[in-house]
């Protein structure tokens, strides 16, 4: 067992906050935040604000990287025990 972010997601996904609390006290601002980059990815990719290659990844790596990492490294030390 990790840091019990890929849990948090799947009881995210069933609908059982309290379980995804369990496994990772943060794994809700961490699904919100990938829920977020769909639209905004579909838009680089096929929207009036069409990207060149590569420049999606560019304009959206950054700030957003470093949001996740810090996301699952606070989680991961919110969390005292594992979920299984």
């Amino acid at each position: 067992p990790a840091c019990g972010l890929t849990r948090s997601f799947v009881h995210l996904a069933r609908g059982d906050w309290s379980a995804a609390w369990a496994c990772h006290r943060l794994g809700w601002a961490l699904m919100l935040l990938a829920a977020v980059q769909v639209p905004i990815r579909a838009d680089a990719l096929w929207g009036r604000g069409r990207l060149q290659p590569g420049e999606a990844a560019a304009k959206f790596s950054g700030k957003y990287g470093q949001s996740v990492g810090a996301v699952i490294f606070a989680g991961s030390s919110l969390s005292p025990t594992p979920c299984f």
